[in-house]
C-alpha cells in the first residue's frame, strides 16, 4: 500500500489505463474519488437494475456495503 499511498500523494494513482477489475476494486473504494464512484454506481444502476451483467466487478450496487 506504500507504493499507492506514494503515488496518490504526488496526485497519481493507483491502477493505470487497463483499469480496476475485480483485484483493485479495494483499492478504488480507498484511493478513488467519491463522485466518481457514486457516478459509476448511477449509471451501472440505470443500465442494470437487477445487477445481472458482470455482477460486483468494479463497483458494488447502490446500497450495497463494501467487501472489504
Amino acid at each position: 500500500m506504500q507504493l499507492y499511498d506514494t503515488a496518490s500523494a504526488l496526485g497519481g494513482t493507483f491502477s493505470a489505463e487497463h483499469g480496476v477489475g475485480r483485484f483493485k476494486r479495494h483499492l478504488l473504494e480507498r484511493y478513488g474519488d467519491i463522485g466518481r464512484i457514486a457516478a459509476m454506481r448511477r449509471i451501472k444502476s440505470a443500465f442494470d437494475p437487477a445487477d445481472i451483467m458482470n455482477t460486483g466487478a468494479i463497483v458494488c450496487p447502490l446500497g450495497e456495503k463494501s467487501a472489504r
